[in-house]
Formats: C-alpha cells, structure tokens, sequence
C-alpha cells in the first residue's frame, strides 16, 4: 500500500533530521539503570496478582488470562523525550491478544480533541511469525495508523522498543532500525500534550478475528530495561520542561535530529515489512 504523505522523506524534511550519529551515544548511556521501580508501578487492580509479576532478573510479566489483564505505568508525565523497554512476545498461540507499549494524555477519558496517544500494539497471531506491529497515532479526534510484519520472532528473544516523541517528529523504532516516523506538519493533527507512558496486555476478542484460547493458559508478555532517561520530565509546577523547549535543542539533539545511518535504516525496512498505511481517520 502507498505510504501516506508524512512519511515520505522528502530533501527538505532530510536537511531537518540529519545530525551525525555519535553525538547520541554518552547520552543514550547517561544515568542509565534499567530499573522499572525508578519509573513504574503496576496498575493499582493488579498488584500483588498473578498477572502483574516480577522474575528475579529484573523482569516484569504481565499477562492476559479470562477476565484479567496485567499493566504498569509511569509515575509522572513527560513533554517530549524517548521512551524505550525491551520486550517479548508471548510464545504459541496469542490470538485476540494485544502487548503494548504506548504514550497517553493525562484525559484518557476519552477519544476526543484533547486525547493524545502514540502507541506500539502487537497483535497476537496463531504463532509469534505472524504477529503484526500495528502502530497507532491519535491526535485532534483522529488517527493515523501503519502496521508492518516482523523481521524475526518477537516471542525468541527480548528486542528494543521505542517511542521518540519530539515537537518536530514522532518514531517508532524497534532495536536500532526506525520503522514509522510522523514529521509535525501544517494543518495536520499532531501531539503536545504532556503523558503518561504504559504498558498493558488486553483482549481484543470483540473485534479481532481470532479469539483467546484461555484452555492454554494465560498470555504473557515480559517486558525489561526500562529507559527513560531521556526524556523530559513535566515539573510539579505543570510548566513545559526546558528540554522540551526548542531554544534548547543543542542540550537535547536526540528531540530534535535522526542520525543518517537510521534515516538508511527506516528505508530498507520499509521495503519488505510495510503491511497497511491509513492515513489521518476520524475517531468513530
């Protein structure tokens, strides 16, 4: 399918995102700890609970089992910054099963002008190959959504995932290879609000095709290496953090910048693993 018009990559939109790539990595490593209790709890309903648990490595499973379903999120908002964990798909069969990882406004009520969301949903599948990423953008009581195929089983090893949420543009990016990005245009919606970010696992029986089969068991997904070092967080007084400010982008590049070597990167997947591409919707 045809990509929609903000992702083409056009020279203009390559002069803004080019930076060069060595400048991201003492940053990318600076008070780095991996920790998820230095940004995250679990939901309040499922602490304590089966499906909420922690492993002894520093990993957090959460899982999908009949009417329960694991989540956490993080203790404060952010304006801007990236957004990364390292996770892993449930193994066999996940079907009717989303694992996210996504970014929300603080009004999630509802779907409405004032709700922001950037998200990462993995579909389940009858087998981990068959998963499909499915990425969502929610904006101005729209959305704007691409899903790709995997070029490995998500469900063997634990990968990368992050969100880049800038005020210039938004990635998704998986290990080191950018595979969606959004550039902030006139007349088209776009996201500023502060948010929360999360992770959940949810069942999507009521639309998905195939439905859970809970005679195996619950649906897990483990998630790790949780970063958040680098982006900005709102203060107590709700002001715009500084480093979301873009007078102040020499002190924070990453906000701001795509190293050539990625821009490459998003290219050459989006050769093989672009399975649908929507373009702005309104919300029904």
């Amino acid at each position: 399918m045809a990509l929609s018009p903000q992702l083409r990559f056009r020279p203009l939109h390559l002069a803004l995102v080019v930076v060069v790539a060595a400048a991201l990595v003492p940053l990318a490593l600076a008070g780095f700890d991996g920790s998820f209790d230095k940004y995250f709890q679990f939901a309040p309903y499922c602490k304590g609970q089966y499906y909420c648990e922690r492993e002894g490595d520093g990993t957090v499973a959460i899982s999908a089992h009949w009417n329960k379903v694991g989540a956490f999120d993080s203790y404060g908002q952010y304006q801007y910054g990236i957004f990364s964990v390292r996770m892993k798909m449930p193994a066999g069969y996940s079907g009717g099963i989303i694992p996210c990882f996504y970014l929300i406004s603080g009004n999630n009520a509802g779907y409405k002008d004032i709700h922001d969301e950037i998200d990462f949903e993995i579909l389940g599948a009858k087998n981990p190959r068959e998963m499909i990423i499915h990425t969502n953008l929610i904006s101005g009581g729209q959305t704007n959504l691409e899903q790709f195929t995997f070029p490995f089983d998500p469900s063997a090893d634990f990968h990368t995932y992050t969100l880049i949420y800038s005020p210039r543009f938004i990635v998704w990016r998986i290990d080191d290879t950018p595979i969606r990005v959004t550039l902030n245009q006139p007349g088209k919606p776009f996201p500023s609000s502060p948010v929360q970010v999360r992770a959940s696992i949810w069942d999507a029986s009521s639309w998905s095709p195939l439905k859970p089969n809970w005679g195996n068991g619950k649906v897990t997904a483990k998630f790790r290496d949780f970063d958040l070092t680098m982006a900005c967080p709102v203060p107590p007084t709700g002001k715009r953090p500084a480093c979301a400010d873009e007078k102040n982008r020499h002190k924070a590049p990453w906000l701001f910048n795509l190293p050539p070597r990625q821009i490459r990167k998003f290219k050459e997947f989006r050769k093989g693993h672009v399975k649908a591409s929507y373009g702005w919707q309104p919300i029904q």
